[in-house]
This record gives structure tokens, sequence and C-alpha cells, in this order.
């Protein structure tokens, strides 16, 4: 049994890292892209502007100091949208699981019928949900607040580990 459940536990922790290191690619697959259309825009501005800086001795290496400076912007922007879109998407399953959790409560509690609950449209409610779950969020930065830290604080250490592994 514990042979079982050590090697579940190692598939889990490796489909999480996969998936996260695929995101990653993601992330900097479309930062890199998005840096070389900002190094065709903005370059021809940027470089002039960086030689005037820079040491004469030192004016040779302004082409490269943009197109890194513009392609760690933009992998920076990139890497921000997608943590911007996961939390968005995760706000808005849990509200669904939230609001399809309560009905199926309602429903067992004999609240109300299984008929009126398949009839039941909870988008108004998951999106309602969702949407404040997204804006809590972002108004803590994407931190736990204090009662909370301290209790989830070994599921913390967990995810730094992943990050460590990606």
């Amino acid at each position: 049994v514990l042979e079982e459940a050590l090697a579940g536990l190692y598939r889990g922790t490796f489909a999480v890292v996969a998936t996260l290191r695929t995101r990653f690619a993601h992330a900097i697959t479309l930062g890199n892209s998005l840096g070389e259309m900002g190094n065709k825009q903005m370059g021809p501005l940027l470089i002039p502007v960086v030689k005037k800086v820079l040491p004469e001795e030192h004016e040779k290496w302004a082409p490269l100091v943009v197109k890194y400076t513009i392609s760690t912007v933009a992998c920076s922007l990139s890497w921000m949208l997608l943590r911007l879109f996961t939390a968005f998407h995760s706000a808005m399953y849990g509200a669904h699981l939230m609001a399809s959790g309560v009905v199926t409560y309602l429903v067992k509690q004999k609240r109300i019928t299984p008929q009126r609950a398949a009839a039941f449209n909870y988008t108004v409610l998951t999106w309602a949900v969702g949407v404040l779950g997204f804006l809590w969020q972002l108004s803590t930065g994407f931190r736990l607040p204090f009662p909370l830290n301290l209790l989830l604080f070994p599921l913390t250490i967990v995810e730094w580990c992943l990050l460590l592994l990606v």
C-alpha cells in the first residue's frame, strides 16, 4: 500500500512539473515573440538613445543591450499575463465548483427539487463569485492573508519546491 501511495505521489508530482514546464515554455516563447516584434518596432528608436548614454568604447553593445532589455521586459510581461489568466481561470473554475456543490447540497437537503436544480442556471452566481475571487486574488497580490498563511504554510513549501523543479 505504501509503495502504491508513493508511486501515485511521484506520478502526480511528475505531471504537475511537466505541466508547469510546459506553461513556462509557453510564456517564454510568447515573450520571445513579443520581444522580436518589439525589437523591430522599438529597436531603431532606442539604439541611438542608448548609444548616447553609453561611453564611446561601449557603443557597439547598444543593439544587444536594447534587444535583450526589450526581450526581458516582453518575457516578464508574458509571464505576468499568464499568471493573471491562470488566476482568472482558477477563480472561475472554483466558482463553478462551488455553485454546483451548493445546488447539489440543496437537492440533498430537499430545499429544491432535482428538476428545479437541473433547470437552475447558475451562470450569474458563477460569474459573480468568480469575479469576486479573482479581484480578491489581485487585491492580496496573490498572497495568503494572515491566518491562512500559517495554516497553509506546508503547502507553500510544496509550491516553492515545485517552482525550483520547474
